[in-house]
């Protein structure tokens, strides 16, 4: 926080450029006090960065209160002159690159992403969650931004990448096998290489085959629960509206049975079209729901709530959106973990005590 106007914000400007080490970036933010007085910020960051070599960048809240200090850097990284960006590989090779966004940087991920090379493809950046300047430096070179495609990362996508001019493409969430080729088939068709993804895929799932298919035929044997009314089904069937993990459909390819527990009010309209082979049991009020989890099959129940005492009491292990991974990598774990909630005995044993 600078307060004194101009002159002090070139003082420490100066400090800055004095540093044994340097930043590689500074940005400005402004607030209402340089707008009342007049203090003209841009000259004073153009007139620093001129001086001291070092990228600087301004960003006026006021003329814009959406406004990103990582979309302006974008914004200026596209304004730069060609080859002022650091690229090393030459024009051709950014036909090639592409921009993850969204997608968790973990080692189920990054199982995935290791396909692309082997269809010729390199991933130029990655951001969101996390953003690093690096990532947001060389944003620029690549032919096609792969947002993750979920309604919950829209206003950050909006708010850094509402203005870049890169092609866009939100290709299905690759959580399990299925969804993992869809996704990847996407990516490929969008950067022209599509008639060799299924081969990459089949080559790189041969590794994991064997597991899900032992771990699928004992899914075969239990049961998932889900808790729903109307509107939080319809979230359910429609995962880009919450997280974009589609776990209806995930747990349904892993081979576990499903029983939904529906508030009876529009429970028949919101079940229309479902799998047949899924139950539904309706409830009415607290005390058939409480009973109607006693008595169902289903062995875990999803649940958006830490340690939710309303299912562990009527003896059901809790699991929630966090037990899904994305990638090859990912849909084995996924599988794993849910078996393991499902053979959980601790709350079959002393839910009651829970009460």
């Amino acid at each position: 926080m600078i307060h004194g106007g101009r002159a002090r914000l070139e003082q420490v400007l100066g400090r800055i450029a004095a540093l044994p080490r340097r930043p590689e970036l500074v940005l400005l933010r402004n607030s209402c006090v340089p707008k009342v007085i007049g203090d003209d910020l841009d000259a004073v960051a153009r007139a620093f960065e001129r001086d001291s070599g070092i990228p600087t960048t301004t960003v006026d809240k006021l003329e814009d209160q959406h406004a990103s200090q990582f979309s302006a850097v974008l914004r200026r990284q596209r304004m730069a002159a060609p080859g002022e960006a650091g690229a090393k590989d030459g024009a051709a090779a950014e036909a090639h690159r592409l921009n993850l966004v969204g997608y968790p940087r973990t080692p189920a991920m990054a199982s995935l992403a290791s396909l692309l090379p082997r269809l010729g493809l390199v991933v130029n950046a990655q951001l969101v969650p996390d953003v690093q300047l690096e990532a947001v430096e060389r944003y620029a070179r690549a032919a096609l931004q792969v947002l993750h495609d979920a309604t919950l990362l829209d206003p950050t996508f909006e708010q850094l990448f509402g203005d870049v001019d890169l092609p866009t493409l939100r290709p299905p969430t690759p959580f399990g096998p299925a969804r993992c080729l869809a996704w990847l088939r996407s990516v490929a068709g969008a950067m022209g290489v599509a008639a060799e993804a299924d081969a990459v895929w089949s080559e790189a799932w041969e590794e994991y085959a064997g597991d899900w298919e032992v771990l699928r035929e004992q899914a075969r044997g239990h049961c998932l629960g889900f808790v729903v009314d109307g509107p939080r089904l319809a979230a359910l069937r429609a995962p880009r509206q919450r997280t974009g993990v589609p776990i209806l459909e995930a747990v349904a390819e892993m081979g576990f049975a499903v029983e939904l527990l529906c508030f009876a009010d529009g429970a028949e309209d919101a079940a229309e079209g479902l799998d047949p082979a899924w139950r539904v049991t309706t409830f009415r009020s607290e005390g058939e729901l409480a009973q109607a989890l006693r008595d169902g099959p289903a062995q875990a129940v999803y649940s958006e709530y830490t340690f939710d005492r309303r299912l562990t009491r009527r003896g059901k292990a809790p699991f929630s959106v966090a037990d899904f991974a994305p990638g090859p990598v990912g849909a084995v774990d996924t599988l794993r973990t849910l078996l393991r909630r499902c053979r959980l005995p601790f709350y079959r044993r002393y839910g009651a005590l829970l009460e």
